[in-house]
């Protein structure tokens, strides 16, 4: 291990598989069942392949990472040198990846001698993924243990992440939610509905505006982004697009063109199990004030080019 410190996440992260082996990270994947097989989210399952079995109507399901999968990654770094781990999650009001990484480092050996910090990102999909990305900014501009954990979870409490679901969407199956937000939630599919959520301070998705016709919620959005920039300065951002289809294409531009496409880190293909919990057809957004994220145009983005 060559490395100050070792960086882990899950596959919520939103990130490919070759972004994860060219940067030296380490992927606990969800695990997608259908058909009685079982892959490895991302690592053995592409984000295109989950997404094209979604729209042929393959009845999927979705497993967490378990605590044993947690521990015994901490323990094959431990066992190749690590000494510091950072371990990034998505947010604990969707999934129990945080608690499950924090058990199994509670159910290490003391004697593997290795230090493990989680990190709950409070978000998914390119949210997490920004929180990645920094720590493997920081890790490679040399700076130290301290400082790079530290920033990283600055950037944590202040990113904003805001998500439209098509009519396809399975938040309801977040276990923060009130019995009037799962009713609102259950109703999209049978109406048509697109629902745009944000996370609260908390990680936990609150929907803001539902319609029948998803160009209505491009405004909104806008002016929820326009708002952020007036206040806090130049916004670093990242989306997600779950599947490609045109209307996801078009409001992913729209909204993006409020913000300046040189502070974007891309556009990634979300994952299999953003995709199959946040809708087919969805699409997402992730921003944070520029100075909350390490700048230089010689480190990582989110995908080689800025936009897709």
């Amino acid at each position: 291990m060559t490395h100050p410190f070792a960086i882990v996440c899950d596959s919520c992260a939103d990130l490919a598989r070759t972004w994860y082996e060219a940067n030296d990270v380490t992927v606990v994947p969800f695990k997608l069942r259908f058909n009685q097989s079982v892959y490895d989210d991302v690592l053995e399952l592409t984000p295109a392949d989950a997404s094209n079995l979604l729209a042929l109507g393959t009845q999927l399901s979705v497993l967490a990472p378990s605590v044993a999968d947690f521990r015994v990654c901490f323990q094959r770094l431990a066992a190749e040198g690590a000494s510091r781990v950072v371990c990034v999650c998505a947010s604990s009001a969707l999934t129990n990846t945080c608690t499950s990484a924090r058990l199994a480092v509670q159910g290490l050996d003391p004697e593997l001698g290795v230090e493990i910090e989680i990190i709950d990102t409070r978000a998914v999909s390119v949210g997490e993924g920004m929180i990645v990305c920094d720590l493997v900014r920081t890790r490679i501009a040399g700076l130290a243990y301290e400082e790079a954990l530290a920033h990283a979870r600055e950037l944590a409490e202040h990113l904003s992440m805001l998500m439209v679901s098509s009519p396809r969407n399975a938040f309801s199956l977040a276990p923060s939610f009130t019995f009037t937000q799962r009713l609102r939630s259950k109703l999209d599919k049978p109406l048509g509905l697109w629902s745009l959520w944000a996370f609260d301070s908390q990680g936990a998705p609150d929907m803001v505006a539902s319609t029948q016709d998803p160009a209505q919620l491009v405004a909104l959005v806008t002016n929820l982004v326009t708002v952020d920039c007036e206040r806090e300065g130049f916004m670093v951002h990242a989306g997600y697009l779950a599947g490609a289809p045109e209307v996801a294409v078009l409001l992913k531009d729209a909204v993006s063109s409020t913000l300046n496409e040189s502070r974007s880190l891309g556009t990634v293909q979300a994952s299999g199990v953003v995709a199959f919990r946040a809708g087919l057809g969805g699409f997402g957004l992730a921003y944070v004030p520029e100075r909350y994220l390490y700048l230089r145009d010689d480190l990582p983005r989110l995908v080689p080019e800025p936009v897709i």
